[in-house]
């Protein structure tokens, strides 16, 4: 089976062949163009190309193989070496739920008159290598119809832990602020709020529910799972697994 290590490599040192004008024959002539990565960026995007009335079926056909591992890898590095050439290694588990790296490293160097044309300039700190982590997927997801354009996207993201604590402590404060002003108010005021039919043992209870939360999300954020994944698919929003945005 075809890695995602091995097709980000390869993308990141692409050559292809095309024709392209001579002065010196006037004519013609075949010749092969190459791209040469030389940075690495913060954050690393991909389009994978699966999508729409464009979609390439051999990229279908990889991110579809069958295979017991997810396709998607959670952790990758990428490395470029001074002479030009591309190392990716993606975090992958075998059969007997160890963690390893698997390598996909460039196969041939780069020519010798090309190697040359680069050896004078600016070395950029290489070699230089960069760990990225899966933070979200936007997928396509085809409707029934004759049309490949018909559908809509999702989106899975990754959240980090500390937005649902703030999200929790809000509404803490918001209750607790309820509870003062029920107990500051007179007893036969007629005083109408969004709360004032709610009951003061009814804000108690969502007040200790609230502490639960808080102590299980203050747990998760002093261990190594100090994130969790969301599926946006329109207004609706579900929590998910790594592993089901992995294999979506």
């Amino acid at each position: 089976n075809i890695r995602f290590g091995e097709v980000l490599r390869y993308s990141l040192c692409k050559d292809a062949p095309l024709r392209a004008w001579s002065d010196q024959t006037r004519s013609y002539e075949s010749v092969i163009q190459r791209k040469i990565a030389t940075s690495l960026p913060p954050l690393l995007s991909l389009s994978c190309s699966c999508a729409g009335k464009h979609a390439d079926p051999l990229g279908l056909n990889i991110w579809q193989q069958e295979d017991k591992q997810n396709w998607l890898p959670e952790y990758i590095e990428v490395q470029i070496e001074t002479d030009r050439s591309i190392t990716v290694k993606e975090l992958v588990t075998t059969d007997d739920g160890k963690e390893e790296w698997l390598v996909s490293q460039q196969k041939l160097p780069l020519p010798a008159s090309i190697l040359k044309s680069i050896k004078d300039e600016p070395s950029q700190n290489l070699p230089m290598k960069k760990s990225y982590r899966l933070e979200a997927t936007i997928s396509f997801v085809r409707s029934s119809g004759n049309s490949l354009d018909a559908g809509h996207h999702v989106l899975h993201v990754r959240v980090p832990v500390e937005h649902e604590i703030e999200a929790l402590n809000k509404q803490l404060r918001q209750i607790e602020m309820c509870l003062e002003e029920k107990e500051q108010a007179p007893p036969d005021t007629k005083h109408i709020s969004l709360v004032s039919r709610i009951s003061p043992d009814t804000l108690k209870e969502r007040q200790k529910h609230l502490h639960d939360q808080l102590s299980r999300q203050e747990e998760k954020r002093n261990s190594n799972d100090s994130s969790e994944w969301l599926l946006i698919n329109g207004f609706v929003v579900t929590k998910v697994k790594p592993d089901d945005v992995r294999s979506f």
